[in-house]
């Protein structure tokens, strides 16, 4: 709203002739320009100054700032709506249905994340909640594309496919995907639409499950996404138990892999065609 409406008045301001600074023609344009504005750039942050100056000070319903206010009626509630299962797995669907047509999902989904998910991991961390769903468990969660690497290992016949796997090895063992992703590739591949989006959403089930059954600890501690398997899950959660959820979620990817790069070997490539003729 602020950026809309800063804007619209700005606009507005810099059309009036009145209120341009006129410059001789001795001067350079861009120093020209720059002046013309500088009344309309005035005002406008004057007025955003006095805005922001009031909505901090200010009183609304009750709550020393609009922000706090705005933070009660629907951070909170939504803060609960995301513990859901079922919001979840749609959160999870939307960022790798995204992935799979070759836009960053996570980018695209940034705003649920730092609204609900990031913040339940800092409350974890800091012993005021207990969340099952936060970002450390989403982000550990990254490791599914590792089955698939080990899947094109054990079952894929395609040459090309294992060759960039061997390549794009190395950086998924810091859960870096994009040269397995742009290489393979995953974007826009039908054949790996399927089981791209159901790894995830059979990681975000299973650890679920694990983490109400007590099993495994909740992820409390923030650890860089770029941690290697096992350790991401052990330090995140303090627990031994969150290594070894990862392990059983990458035997469980890898699977969940297997039978469409095993109907993959049936369809030759391109390349390997024209070599045949």
């Amino acid at each position: 709203m602020v950026a809309t409406v800063a804007a619209w008045i700005f606009v507005k301001l810099s059309k009036n002739e009145k209120l341009r600074i006129k410059m001789p023609e001795t001067v350079p344009p861009a120093v020209s320009q720059s002046f013309a504005v500088l009344v309309p750039v005035f005002v406008t942050l004057f007025v955003f100054t006095l805005f922001s100056t009031i909505l901090a000070n200010g009183q609304f319903l009750g709550k020393a700032a609009l922000n706090d206010l705005i933070y009660a009626i629907i951070q909170v509630p939504l803060m609960g709506f995301s513990q859901g299962i079922g919001f979840s797995i749609l959160y999870q669907f939307i960022v790798w249905f995204f992935w799979w047509f070759g836009i960053h999902g996570h980018n695209v989904t940034a705003a649920i994340q730092n609204m609900v998910y990031m913040p339940a991991q800092l409350a974890n961390q800091a012993g005021d909640a207990a969340y099952v769903f936060s970002n450390g468990f989403f982000e550990a969660g990254l490791m599914h594309i590792m089955g698939l690497v080990i899947a094109i290992f054990i079952f894929s016949k395609k040459d090309s496919w294992r060759a960039v796997a061997k390549l794009g090895f190395p950086a998924m063992l810091f859960n870096i995907q994009e040269p397995i992703a742009f290489g393979l590739p995953i974007v826009l591949n039908p054949i790996l639409l399927i089981p791209y989006i159901l790894a995830p959403l059979a990681n975000t089930v299973v650890g679920w499950l694990a983490i109400s059954a007590g099993l495994v600890p909740i992820f409390k501690y923030v650890v860089p996404w770029t941690m290697p398997l096992f350790f991401e899950a052990a330090i995140g959660t303090g627990s031994v138990a969150g290594g070894v959820l990862q392990v059983i979620w990458l035997v469980m990817d890898v699977f969940i892999y297997a039978p469409f790069f095993i109907a993959s070997n049936k369809i030759k490539d391109e390349e390997a065609e024209e070599a045949e003729a």
